[in-house]
Formats: C-alpha cells, structure tokens, sequence
C-alpha cells in the first residue's frame, strides 16, 4: 500500500482503518417521551496508521512532530481508501517507539483527521469590504481634489488630467469647456487633443458639450489652428469612441485644420518670395557690366 503524510512517505506501514462517523444531535423535549434527532453531516474522516519507520528517519520524525504540536495540515495521499475525496489531514496523535536491538526502525502509531479549510469570519470579510471602500473613496477624494484646483489654475488641466483621469467625472461638459478657454493662451492643440481623448475614454457623452461648449465660446477656432500648426490629428487621437451626434464636429474641426495648415503653408511660400524678391537687386546685372567695361578701358 503507498500512503504519503507531507513529504513522507510510510513505506513500511502495516495497518490502517478509518472511523467514519455522522453527527447526529438528540433534542429532547421537556415532559415527552423520546426525541427528535438531527442530522448535521458526516464527520470528518479519521484514519489509523501503524506500521515501521526504517532507516535514516530522523527528519521524517521531526516533521510529523512538528505538525502535530503546530497543529499544521499536511498534504495526504492514499490509494488504499476508497472513496475518499480529501487531500489534506492534521495530525491528532503521533507515538513512536524505538525497537530494541535495531538502530534505526522505529515502530509508529499515527492517527489524522480530514482537514477542511475553515470559511472566513465575518471580520475578515467585513474588513476586505471596507478596504474596498477606502480605496474607493480615496479616488474619489483625489478626483474631487484636482477638479478643485483646475478650476482654479486652468493651466494645469492637461496634466492634472494625465496624473488622474478620475477629476474628469467630477467636472461638467461646460466647466471642463471653461477651463480650456481660460487657460486656451497655454495649452497646446497636443494638450488638448490629449485631454479630449481621456474624456471621451471616461465618459463619450460628456465628449460632445466639452466640444460644443468650446465652439459656443469661440475658442475652437483657437485650438484648430493649435491643431494644425502641431499637426495634430483629432479624429485619429478620438478613435474608438463612440462620438454619437458629435462626429460632424469632429469631421469639421479636421477638415478645418487642414484647410489651416493649407493656408499656413501658402503664406509661408509667400513670406519666402516676398523675402527673395526684397532681396532681389534689378540694376545688379548692369552694374556688372558697367565694372568690366571700365577695366576693360
């Protein structure tokens, strides 16, 4: 027979039975005769070893000792016991005696019982649950914090948003559009852009007053030529997100940058001409031949 406790393995046990038992509870009524019994279940099962212990089992000894006084639960595996489902057992006794006339064999007597995993106490669940909320409301808190100081200091709204993109949801459409107009003379079109991916990403619904309440402020105009210069590409930037009844704006605010950077590259082809022909001398050329003709004479 192969039985394994721990890491050990009884390889020269002898006997083994199991006590299996139900727990059955006698209730007995005052002044009736009889009782009502009820059952709550099998017992755990008990098993009974004995056998010998050879060679070198020194550490084998300590092991199953310290299990016993620790009360720790030891893997267990057995193909002896048919039908048994559990793969874990404590110790309840262990007695060991020395054989005389033989140095290392050691007879045993090992009893275990099975070993289930208790259920947690209504503390340990209580305290994971409010875990959860003091994680919560620490979010919360830092959201409402940044939310605060953006709507004082409107600069900081890009990377406040970068550090905790929670202060969004504690923002209106039209605040988060006031504070880009406030602080549109520092935020760049790149800032922007990400600042308008992150409130499409926590709440697309908002996307659409943030953009519109910009248009109505007539700070768009601003941005898109932001947009342009930067070369950023919005529609890129928003894709994945549901832009719903915004994705008009969307397409014309692209269309508009790019007819922007259209214009900025004409009047910049027209600033370098401008240049050359500032530069330009008409009479140069006679100028030259007016000075080989005098050293020519």
């Amino acid at each position: 027979m192969t039985v394994r406790v721990g890491e050990i393995e009884l390889i020269g046990l002898q006997t083994l039975h199991t006590e299996d038992a139900r727990a059955i509870i006698q209730q007995r009524g005052p002044g009736q005769q009889g009782s009502i019994s009820q059952d709550l279940g099998r017992e755990p099962v008990t098993i009974v070893m004995e056998g010998l212990l050879l060679g070198d089992t020194h550490a084998a000894l300590e092991e199953l000792r310290a299990a016993q006084q620790e009360g720790k639960p030891l893997a267990f595996a057995a193909d002896v016991i048919a039908g048994a489902t559990f793969t874990d057992v404590l110790i309840l006794a262990f007695n060991v005696r020395q054989l005389a006339g033989y140095r290392d064999r050691y007879w045993f007597h090992l009893r275990v019982r099975e070993y289930t995993e208790p259920p947690l106490s209504g503390t340990a669940t209580q305290a994971e649950v409010d875990a959860a909320i003091d994680a919560d409301a620490n979010v919360w808190a830092a959201g409402a914090s940044d939310a605060g100081s953006v709507l004082q200091d409107p600069a900081t709204l890009p990377s406040k948003v970068a550090d905790n993109p929670e202060l969004i949801e504690h923002l209106s459409a039209d605040e988060l559009s006031s504070v880009v107009d406030a602080g549109k003379a520092s935020i760049g079109g790149t800032e922007l852009g990400d600042v308008l991916a992150k409130v499409g990403q926590t709440d697309p619904s908002k996307l659409g007053g943030v953009l519109n309440g910009l248009k109505q402020k007539g700070a768009l105009a601003t941005f898109i030529e932001k947009f342009a210069a930067e070369g950023v590409r919005l529609k890129q930037r928003l894709s994945g997100i549901d832009l719903g009844a915004v994705v008009g704006l969307v397409t014309d605010i692209t269309s508009g940058t790019g007819i922007v950077a259209d214009l900025q590259a004409v009047v910049a082809r027209a600033e370098a001409l401008t240049d050359e022909l500032t530069s330009l001398d008409p009479l140069g050329p006679f100028a030259a031949l007016v000075e080989e003709d005098q050293k020519q004479s």
